[in-house]
C-alpha cells in the first residue's frame, strides 16, 4: 500500500486529561499528604456509584413495583422508612462511627 502522506500533516491534540506522575500507590500517598487528589478519588467517583448500587439493594428489599424516594444528603429512604434500618447498622458500645 502506498502512503498518502497524511500522517505527516496530522498534529496530535493537546492532552487535556492529567496523567499520573508515578504509580497509583504514590498517587494515593501524595493525596493523603494533601497534594493533588488521586484519580480514583472516592468522593468524586466511587462514593456516588457505591450509593447507587446499595440503593438497588434497598429496592430489592422493598419489592417489585415499589418506587423509592431517596434523600441522599440525609441518607434516608423517605418513601419507605422501614428500609432505613438497612442503611445504618447498630454498633456495639465503643464501636460507633
Amino acid at each position: 500500500m502506498r502512503s498518502s502522506g497524511k500522517k505527516n500533516v496530522f498534529k496530535a491534540p493537546t492532552p487535556t486529561i492529567p496523567r499520573c506522575e508515578s504509580n497509583h500507590f504514590q498517587e494515593w500517598v501524595t493525596a493523603c499528604k494533601g497534594g493533588r487528589p488521586a484519580f480514583s478519588n472516592f468522593v468524586d467517583h466511587a462514593g456516588a456509584l457505591t450509593e447507587m448500587i446499595l440503593l438497588g439493594n434497598l429496592a430489592i428489599r422493598a419489592g417489585a413495583g415499589k418506587k423509592l424516594e431517596w434523600d441522599g444528603p440525609n441518607m434516608t429512604c423517605t418513601s419507605h422508612p422501614e428500609l432505613n434500618q438497612f442503611v445504618h447498622g447498630k454498633h456495639r458500645a465503643g464501636w460507633s462511627l
